[in-house]
């Protein structure tokens, strides 16, 4: 609230009621696992939270402070990113996307992978997510920087169904189109961000942005780098964390 004092507004200090707090789920040695995803979800006037643990575990959190399993992944669950109805989370080796429609989310996930060609054969090229976030203005375009410092781009409308196994008996499963992969920065975790037809990313040596109208067209151009900074070297490794704001401003820490 703002009170007046001497013809001036002033901000009175606020404090927040910690309202509720869920336990912690943890190995069988007593350690707890690190959660790496929180998201926000509102339905009209209600909000869910939903948070994703290094055990794999998705849950729904509500207001009245109870909880539901949503999911439970292999391979943990990492960092994520939500557009619209959309959640993309790190896991598995590869980004998953669930639809948050309702009081459930969509099963099977689509799967955002790396494919290339191993002796003339598409392959499955797995990789860590250090950062995630959505084009702007184009928002079914995905972009992942890896802790290998690789960017990568993804087409989450265009689908197709890929076997989820090289097993000759394997089902299939819906994947995403992946486009490309950028390069450029050292092998190490690499922080990405978007604003309006611009993709930034950060290392802990170097910030760069790319022009990614071109990805926009039908002839899917490659991003165009215009802007290459050099940044003070740290003492960690573990990149540089980068958050965008609507419009042309971002800040870089």
């Amino acid at each position: 609230k703002d009170a007046q004092q001497d013809g001036e507004p002033t901000a009175e200090p606020a404090s927040l009621e910690l309202s509720t707090v869920i336990p912690a789920r943890t190995a069988d040695n007593g350690s707890a696992f690190g959660v790496g995803a929180l998201e926000l979800v509102a339905r009209g006037r209600r909000s869910t939270l939903i948070s994703a643990d290094a055990a794999g575990t998705v849950c729904s959190i509500h207001r009245n402070g109870s909880s539901k399993v949503r999911r439970e992944l292999e391979g943990g669950a990492g960092i994520s990113a939500k557009s619209g109805t959309t959640l993309a989370l790190a896991s598995d080796g590869c980004v998953q996307l669930f639809e948050l429609g309702g009081k459930a989310m969509s099963d099977p996930p689509i799967r955002c992978e790396r494919r290339v060609l191993a002796d003339g054969a598409p392959s499955v090229s797995s990789f860590r997510a250090a950062s995630i976030a959505w084009d702007q203005q184009l928002p079914q375009l995905l972009y992942v920087g890896t802790d290998k410092g690789e960017l990568l781009v993804f087409n989450t409308k265009a689908r197709r169904r890929v076997k989820v196994s090289e097993d000759a008996t394997s089902t299939t499963a819906p994947a995403c189109k992946f486009v490309q992969a950028v390069h450029g920065h050292a092998e190490e975790p690499v922080s990405v961000s978007a604003v309006n037809g611009y993709l930034l990313s950060a290392s802990s040596m170097l910030l760069a942005v790319h022009n990614v109208t071109g990805l926009y067209s039908r002839s899917k151009e490659d991003p165009v780098v215009v802007l290459v900074r050099e940044l003070q070297s740290q003492a960690s490794r573990h990149g540089a964390a980068l958050t965008a704001a609507q419009g042309s401003g971002f800040a870089l820490g």
